[in-house]
């Protein structure tokens, strides 16, 4: 018994039967599936198109982003910087505002008890 054949129903027979009872149909349904396909791939070939434009307007996006980041961070550290230098000058100059206030009362106090 060959491959085709099971039970004694020849598989090649009932394609051929097949193909004269539903042959239209079939072949309707083979260029129905085809248009399908072209259409599919049509679709996903735009798709595929649209999403590499929308990954690199994300990409320019996100690099503008950055350096806009980077740019105020940059002016902000910038003025961090000038604060603590203006701290530090207001700082040294009440400092040194204070230690002449106290040499001028430690010296007020030396002649008060000198004087006493």
């Amino acid at each position: 018994m060959s491959k085709k054949e099971t039970n004694g129903v020849n598989f090649g027979e009932i394609s051929t039967i097949r193909n004269i009872l539903m042959g239209q149909q079939m072949d309707d349904y083979d260029s129905r599936f085809k248009e399908l396909k072209e259409y599919i791939e049509r679709v996903e070939a735009s798709l595929n198109s649209k999403l590499k434009e929308l990954e690199q307007r994300q990409v320019a996006h996100n690099e503008e982003m950055q350096k806009t980041f980077t740019a105020k961070l940059d002016h902000l550290e910038g003025l961090l910087l000038q604060n603590i230098h203006e701290v530090k000058a207001n700082n040294l100059e009440s400092t040194n505002q204070e230690r002449q206030n106290l040499a001028q009362l430690l010296a007020e106090m030396s002649d008060r008890l000198s004087k006493k």
